[in-house]
């Protein structure tokens, strides 16, 4: 079964190619690519899994994550130290890619971000969380978390990937993604740039 997908993309020029490259995918069924943040949630996708959005749209995703609570959000960008990709990433967005990008790290990237393989530096948390000071955060004490989901959440914040993680720990990819899941709901997170949000807050 195909991953229903949209974009938000002002630039009309780039609808096409974005269209082909998820046709030609074989992964991912394209269900709208549209200019506006207004536009996409005016046609009411009740299935929809993935979002690409356009960073100068970036300033609807507090309203988008609202809207659509259970889409994986990816920002697409010109540059990525413009300040609003760290806003977009403290907004809940998965993380973000380069507008110039090639189809295969397109594709690569939805993958990851669908299956919360998301690679996130510690640099760029931290960076996330001095942008985040006007942001609401629920405090939670990571005393909540067993020994081994804090040892998990701290290698979340190294940016490791799930196979590294179950490399280091001597534990299978499936028992770190459980953790992982553990870790989100007593952290009252969705992902993993607010899991480590949270992991530099309590520093």
């Amino acid at each position: 079964m195909h991953t229903r997908i949209a974009v938000v993309e002002p630039d009309i020029v780039f609808h096409p190619a974005l269209i082909l490259m998820f046709q030609y995918s074989g992964r991912f069924d394209c269900v709208g690519v549209y200019e506006t943040s207004s536009a996409l949630l005016s046609a009411q996708h009740t299935t929809l899994q993935l979002l690409l959005l356009n960073i100068d749209e970036s300033a609807n995703l507090p309203l988008l994550r609202k809207q659509l609570p259970n889409v994986k959000m990816i920002v697409i960008t010109q540059r990525s130290n413009d300040e609003r990709v760290l806003h977009a990433l403290a907004s809940g967005a998965a993380n973000f890619i380069a507008k110039g990008a090639d189809p295969a790290q397109y594709l690569q990237m939805c993958s990851d971000v669908l299956n919360n393989n998301i690679r996130v530096s510690g640099d760029i948390a931290r960076q996330i969380l001095v942008k985040n000071k006007n942001f609401e955060i629920n405090e939670v004490p990571l005393e909540v978390l067993s020994a081994r989901e804090n040892e998990i959440l701290r290698l979340l914040a190294e940016g490791k990937l799930y196979k590294e993680m179950a490399r280091h720990l001597l534990i299978s990819i499936e028992t770190v993604k459980r953790h992982c899941t553990n870790i989100y709901q007593k952290l009252q997170v969705n992902n993993r740039t607010e899991a480590i949000n949270k992991f530099f807050a309590n520093r």
